[in-house]
């Protein structure tokens, strides 16, 4: 079954999403993937804002060629007021960015790996011939393990690789297959294993089309995905035809026939997460990048530059909030619709709470990208205000209110190893962000649940309030570590550990108890700690509209509904320790 069906009501009780009118679509990949916050999430923005910027300035340039005579019209800026505690900004065209649709049917490119300098791209002759190989057996979300003929090993990112995983949905990857069905976004090609991709999107064999292998002898192997369809819930989706070519030497040739989706990727990922460069292929080609994540990203949805806005925020208003939550007072999937909301860090200064986990560095501060100067540390993205209906009405055991305060908690949580014996287990946590299904988080408003140990090897999730957990308030700063309880999570379950909470759901496995000692033995302390950790967190609330629109006064009052009450839902489930300031004044 595939993660990218498309529905126009929102029957799963695990989101009970509001639609804002009977004609708003809502995209969902799959329930699990409902916050889309993931621990690459900032460098995508990063490299998506520079993308944007290029788009631009190729607008402003277009703009001066077609004018004519001595004036000049200044360039719009987008247009910001307050309205409560809510800042509104209403867009001129530069932070909501059209779609980027495919075009590159009948083309072709060559990406030539250069030693030292990265990946030289150019042009080449584009279509997809016959004489296509041998064919590979995929079904719908699928990976064959395809070995390389003797003598042939592909470089590919530093390593030599004698065997490659053909995966049904455009793209090849390395050390490991990918047959998920999550969605087919940037985030996953950069986070995952290495990865060529062919033309990443949904695509399902079983409906049509063949994916073909063959060997041309001097050292190359093409891969080519023939009239193979996206895939559809009911009936077969449009076909395409696209190809690659691996050479030993690490160079890499793209070859598109019809391409019929609008949506999809086209690039090359060394996996594990770090920096990305995004491409116009038709307009940025001949050029050559520095090894590292290189993609254009396709898409039939608009897409907003959260940098480009926060940097427009700044010269408004000054450098003072740690966090810019921002809202739609229109209707955008985030994040080609496998997300309700999600949040990114631009600053930590905090050891112990599990970020080296996950990055290079555990201390770090990108704020400058967006316009502060070390103060911001955070940006959530709650998308289109008005599909949270009532604040206190449930989202699966999720209420809308607690949403927004599960973004804001993602700038600590959650993310930390513990060390069971001589081994580091990851196991309380996935993904970098959330609590495991299986661990026993009081149903943190981090997910995970409360389980209760029946006693006999079997465990049942219940129905718990949202809350704050111990373990999240001492990572938070909220807790010193002498009054965290113990929790545990369920070894060995046949429960997804990527899953949102569920009431009532009924396993069996092995409990294994994890202390605040365990954790610190692998974090080490928090620092700075409880004593000294700051219990302020100031946020500044935005609304965003689209050009030449009035601001909808439905959607400010929602904004505001938001500042209110969660201003004491987050004194009251952090036991009146921390608070949020909503306060802010232009310059």
């Amino acid at each position: 079954m595939s993660g990218s069906i498309r529905i126009t009501t929102l029957a799963l009780a695990v989101l009970s999403l509001v639609l804002p009118s009977p004609g708003s679509a809502a995209t969902v990949e799959r329930p699990g993937d409902w916050c889309g916050t993931h621990p690459t999430l900032d460098s995508i923005v990063l490299a998506e804002h520079r993308f944007h910027e290029r788009q631009r300035q190729r607008d402003r340039e277009s703009r001066l060629r077609a004018q004519s005579g001595p004036l000049i019209q200044a360039a719009a800026r987008p247009q910001v007021s307050q309205e409560g505690d809510v800042v509104v900004v209403v867009d001129d065209g530069s932070i909501i960015r059209p779609p980027n649709e495919s075009d590159v049917s009948g083309k072709g490119f060559r990406m030539q790996f250069k030693k030292k300098k990265g990946y030289k791209i150019t042009r080449k002759p584009g279509g997809v011939g016959g004489g296509l190989g041998e064919r590979v057996s995929l079904g719908d979300d699928d990976s064959v393990r395809v070995p390389f003929e003797k003598g042939f090993k592909f470089k590919f990112f530093g390593k030599n690789y004698s065997a490659a995983y053909i995966n049904s949905d455009g793209n090849i990857t390395f050390g490991e297959g990918d047959n998920a069905s999550t969605a087919r976004d940037l985030g996953r090609t950069v986070a995952g294993p290495p990865r060529i991709m062919a033309y990443f999107v949904d695509l399902n064999p079983e409906q049509g089309g063949d994916v073909y292998v063959k060997f041309l002898g001097r050292g190359k192997m093409q891969v080519t995905w023939d009239r193979v369809p996206e895939f559809q819930q009911v009936g077969s989706g449009d076909p395409n035809t696209f190809s690659v070519i691996l050479s030993r030497k690490g160079h890499l040739e793209f070859k598109f026939g019809e391409i019929t989706q609008d949506e999809g990727i086209v690039g090359i990922s060394p996996g594990g997460g770090g920096a990305v460069r995004l491409l116009d292929l038709s307009e940025d080609v001949p050029i050559t990048v520095p090894e590292q994540a290189i993609a254009e990203v396709f898409g039939s949805e608009r897409t907003v530059d959260e940098t480009f806005l926060a940097q427009t925020y700044y010269q408004h208003y000054p450098d003072d909030v740690q966090q810019i939550a921002l809202f739609y007072d229109f209707p955008l999937q985030l994040l080609g619709g496998g997300a309700v909301a999600y949040h990114f860090t631009t600053k930590n200064d905090v050891k112990g709470i599990g970020y080296k986990n996950f990055r290079t560095r555990e201390i770090f501060d990108n704020s400058d990208s967006l316009g502060s100067d070390g103060v911001l540390e955070g940006f959530a993205n709650m998308g289109y205000v008005l599909k949270y209906g009532k604040l206190g009405d449930l989202r699966g055991t999720l209420s809308n209110l607690g949403v927004f305060i599960h973004e804001i908690g993602h700038q600590w949580l959650t993310r930390i190893f513990f060390r069971e014996g001589r081994s580091v287990n990851p196991d309380l946590q996935e993904n970098g962000g959330h609590w495991s299904f299986v661990t026993d988080t009081d149903a943190s408003f981090m997910q995970g649940n409360d389980i209760r140990d029946n006693g006999d090897g079997t465990f049942l999730t219940l129905p718990t309030p949202e809350t704050f957990n111990d373990m999240d308030l001492y990572i938070m700063g909220f807790l010193p570590p002498g009054q965290v309880s113990d929790l545990f999570y369920v070894r060995g379950s046949s429960q997804p550990s990527r899953q949102l909470p569920e009431w009532d759901v009924s396993f069996r496995g092995e409990r294994v108890d994890v202390s605040i000692d365990d954790v610190i033995r692998e974090e080490g302390a928090r620092e700075p700690s409880s004593d000294d950790s700051p219990k302020t967190t100031r946020i500044a609330m935005v609304l965003l509209v689209q050009e030449g629109q009035t601001p909808d006064r439905r959607a400010i009052d929602k904004v505001q509904e938001f500042v209110d009450k969660s201003r004491k839902e987050w004194s009251d489930q952090t036991g009146g320790v921390g608070s949020f300031d909503f306060s802010v004044a232009p310059n």
